[in-house]
This record gives structure tokens, C-alpha cells and sequence, in this order.
């Protein structure tokens, strides 16, 4: 398959040119941030993020999380992306990535086509200062060991990436919002929950 020059330059080009590389037995995390250069940062907070939105076993969010807190964290003291070595040596057959992301890249291709750059100034300065930290509250959030908690703060991840990635301000403020309403719901679950107990022990607060 043969790819334009803006194809190579956006995420979904560059994730398919690592599929159509016939020699290439598995697909490691550390190939893609190899592959994927300066977009890496934005594109494994959004692949990382992304997984989250998928009915996974009870476990799986938490331990997906892990990459996002170094991830984010590292974004919000303005470090560039670095993974611990194990995690950069989680891998996928080749086949199983071809197979991931044929199923990704419709919606990942549609998101693509309705950004483009908007207030890339905002990507500097206080401004992105704000997206960082909330970007690290959101996976600090993910931890939270309880059902479907981590959908809604992937779910604001991804929007955020996007902006990141296409320097959309559009995108990342919508982030921002439904990372702050992620972070009001799973916080008043969690305050619901230590209320209950409180109650059950007879300690009520």
C-alpha cells in the first residue's frame, strides 16, 4: 500500500506503515514509540487510553493505567516519553496488531478528518500547563479499582491526545470537560462508597 506524504504524517498512516512491514514478527511498545518519533508521546497516551474503553477483566484497567501515570506525569514536569523497560517489551504478534488496528482505524480515521489545527498557541505556556495536570489526575483515576470507572477518564484522555497530537484546542478543551465531569462522578462514587461504610460501622460523617 502506498502512502502521501500527509498520510505518513498523521497517527493512522503511521500505525498502518508499521502493519504493512511484512518482516516484522511482534509489535513491542518500544517499537512504536521508535516508529512513531515526535507524536509518540500524544499517540501512547491515546492508544493506552483507548484499550481502557474496551469490556476488559476486572484488573485490566488498573494495570494499563500504569503506563498512563508515567506517561502523563512526565508530560506535566515537561519530560519527554519514557516507559520502564518491561513495558517497553509488552508485544503483540504482528497478526494481532494488524487485526487491533483494522478494527481502530475507521474510528480513528473519522476523528482524523474532523480535526485539524486550532489555537496551536495554547499548546504552550499556563494554557497547556492545565491540560498536563489534568491529564495526570485523569490517570491517577483509572487506578481506582472500581466497574467501569476507567471508561469515562480514558474516554477524556483520548480527546485530550487528539488535541495534543493535532494541535486542536477544540478537541482538548472538550477533554478538559469530560475530564472534569470523569473526575466529579468517579470522586462522589468514592465519597458515596467511604459514606456507606461509615454508616455501616456507625461512624457517619
Amino acid at each position: 500500500m502506498r502512502y502521501s506524504a500527509d498520510d505518513q504524517r498523521r497517527l493512522s498512516g503511521m500505525l498502518e506503515a508499521i502493519a504493512a512491514e511484512p518482516d516484522r514478527a511482534r509489535v513491542s511498545i518500544g517499537d512504536l514509540v521508535l516508529s512513531l518519533g515526535t507524536q509518540a508521546h500524544g499517540a501512547l497516551l491515546l492508544i493506552f487510553a483507548a484499550v481502557n474503553l474496551i469490556p476488559m477483566p476486572p484488573g485490566s484497567s488498573a494495570l494499563l493505567a500504569v503506563p498512563l501515570v508515567i506517561l502523563t506525569f512526565r508530560l506535566a514536569f515537561g519530560h519527554g516519553p519514557w516507559l520502564p523497560a518491561p513495558i517497553l517489551r509488552w508485544s503483540v504478534s504482528h497478526a494481532t496488531y494488524a487485526r487491533l488496528l483494522a478494527r481502530a482505524l475507521p474510528h480513528l480515521r473519522r476523528a482524523e478528518r474532523m480535526v485539524r489545527p486550532r489555537g496551536a498557541h495554547l499548546f504552550s505556556g499556563a494554557p497547556f500547563r492545565v491540560f498536563r495536570l489534568l491529564l495526570a489526575a485523569l490517570a491517577i483515576t483509572v487506578l481506582v479499582p472500581l466497574p467501569f470507572s476507567a471508561m469515562l477518564p480514558s474516554f477524556a484522555i483520548c480527546l485530550i491526545a487528539i488535541g495534543i497530537l493535532e494541535r486542536d484546542i477544540a478537541w482538548a478543551t472538550a477533554g478538559v470537560a469530560a475530564g472534569l465531569l470523569s473526575l466529579a462522578v468517579v470522586g462522589g462514587v468514592i465519597f458515596g462508597l467511604l459514606r456507606a461504610a461509615a454508616l455501616l460501622f456507625g461512624h457517619p460523617f
